[in-house]
């Protein structure tokens, strides 16, 4: 079955299409020539009160109306009104990057005070998980060693290194200070003593230094003392 070819469209109707785009963009010409004229006579009878206005929002600190009513007049050539939208526009833009400032400032201290708080929460963990310094095991050693010797031993006496060797791996255990393992050692020690019993404060330290549970268990010092001490103590 034969088809005939698709007809082009018709000059008129291409020109017809034409005609009314012209039409359209000549219309609205006019209608801004017309916008243009009356905003003109508009700001020439009302030119006081407008700039009055247009100042009085920028003395109040808002830029945004004093542009808005500003806005119709964009193409009337009056100097006044010229300085006015330019210093409108100044405050704006400055107020703009006074926020921007202000913001990157604040995301800036932000950013700090999360990194202090990082910063502690490590230390904080470290210490969590650190034993005591045990610059005071020597002197805690030497302390509860002249206590079961019942005399003051000098610095340099051998026994003393067994002493401090124990009081650092409970420091390790147990995380509290080499003067609390000697009080608390040395109350139960004595109590023992007094009791009758043969024991040292070394000895009491060593047996609760291999009680490798205390530690998985949590169990405090001072509580594997008390237990060592009602273990030992006569009935």
């Amino acid at each position: 079955m034969n088809q005939s070819p698709p007809s082009l469209p018709s000059k008129k109707k291409k020109g017809k299409g034409c005609l009314i785009v012209l039409i359209g963009f000549s219309v609205l010409l006019v209608i801004g020539i017309i916008g243009n004229r009356q905003a003109k006579q508009d700001w020439k009878a009302n030119r006081e009160s407008l700039l009055t206005k247009i100042e009085a929002a920028l003395n109040q600190g808002n830029p945004d109306e004093a542009l808005k009513v500003a806005r119709p007049y964009g193409s009337v050539d009056d100097p006044s009104l010229k300085v006015l939208v330019e210093k409108a526009k100044k405050v704006k833009a400055d107020r703009h990057a006074e926020s921007a400032r202000i913001a990157a400032e604040e995301k800036e201290a932000t950013a700090e005070r999360l990194a202090e708080e990082k910063k502690a929460n490590v230390q904080n963990e470290k210490a969590a998980t650190t034993p005591p310094e045990s610059s005071d095991a020597e002197e805690v050693a030497r302390k509860l060693a002249s206590l079961d010797a019942g005399k003051i031993l000098p610095n340099d006496d051998p026994r003393l290194g067994r002493y401090k060797e124990v009081i650092e791996r409970l420091m390790a255990i147990h995380k509290i200070p080499a003067e609390e393992i000697a009080d608390v050692t040395w109350m139960f020690t004595d109590k023992l003593r007094k009791a009758g019993v043969k024991t040292s404060s070394v000895e009491m330290m060593e047996g609760i230094a291999d009680l490798k549970e205390a530690k998985t268990i949590g169990v405090k010092y001072s509580e594997c003392v008390a237990l060592m001490y009602s273990m030992m103590a006569p009935k």
